[in-house]
């Protein structure tokens, strides 16, 4: 039943931040409610993800792929505002959220302020200081949180990543225990994140 509790807990919290990108993995309006520290690089290797059973993934304006291990799917999100969803057979929710890069002041600002406000809204919060790393040649920024919905405990990780036009947000939220034990195999997933090549100028 825990397991089936990710969508419906993953809502809760997406229920913030109409402003550069939504938060956590979840279905509903944004608009329902609104809008560190640097630690040692003890990171997720810069790796790709090499499978005969990999599947891709395609954001829904075409701009991204995400590619993944087979025991996760794509599944449809409600809200707009998340443009790649998956879910995995153990129970564990990807969503990505993506801006372009002129819509947002600096990478900085924009990692920095959706954490914030994180913080700010879930119960019972904490989290990790930043952990700073490379995926495709650009800096990365890391945040591990835990948190509960006054029933279950819950592990969540954003990871503010860097494409060729775009600001992206990786995130993956399990339940506590599936989290602490799959939270570096779930971080290393986002080495799978691209951006497509813009088409060539006619």
């Amino acid at each position: 039943m825990a397991t089936k509790m990710v969508v419906a807990v993953a809502t809760t919290i997406g229920l913030v931040l109409g402003i550069a990108s939504i938060t956590c993995c979840q279905d509903t309006d944004p608009s329902a409610t609104g809008p560190t520290t640097q630690s040692a690089t003890t990171t997720p290797a810069e790796s790709e993800i090499v499978s005969e059973q990999n599947i891709e993934l395609t954001s829904n304006d075409g701009a991204l792929t995400l590619t993944l291990p087979a025991e996760w799917s794509q599944s449809k999100p409600k809200n707009l505002k998340i443009v790649i969803k998956a879910e995995s057979t153990s129970g564990g929710s990807i969503c990505v959220f993506s801006n372009v890069k002129a819509d947002v002041v600096s990478f900085d600002a924009f990692a920095k302020g959706v954490h914030k406000y994180e913080l700010s809204m879930l119960k019972n919060t904490q989290s990790s200081e930043a952990i700073k790393f490379m995926v495709g040649g650009r800096t990365a920024i890391r945040y591990d949180m835990t948190f509960d919905d006054g029933i279950y405990r819950w592990g969540f990780m954003e990871i503010f990543l860097e494409t060729e036009t775009r600001y992206n947000e990786f995130t993956v939220i399990g339940i506590r225990s599936l989290f602490n034990s799959k939270k570096e195999q779930w971080a290393n997933l986002v080495n799978g994140l691209t951006e497509k090549p813009a088409p060539p100028e006619k």
